[in-house]
């Protein structure tokens, strides 16, 4: 979580506070989840391919320059 939140802010003081951490990681999940609710939705698919199948994607699209 730490780690995540300094390469996202990148700002160091934010890690001496425990709390101002989970809190940000929090606001990160909770953004994800229309996201999540728009993956789950697809009639097609079940629940757990379309999720693997969304983090596959994204995989792919962070990997090509």
């Amino acid at each position: 979580m730490r780690l995540v939140v300094l390469g996202i802010t990148e700002d160091f003081n934010i890690l001496a506070n425990d709390k101002e951490i989970f809190n940000y990681c929090l606001g990160l999940a909770n953004a994800g989840i229309p996201h999540l609710i728009q993956i789950l939705d697809d009639p097609d698919d079940r629940p757990l391919w379309a999720v693997l199948g969304e983090l596959e994607m994204l995989t792919k699209k962070c990997l090509v320059p």
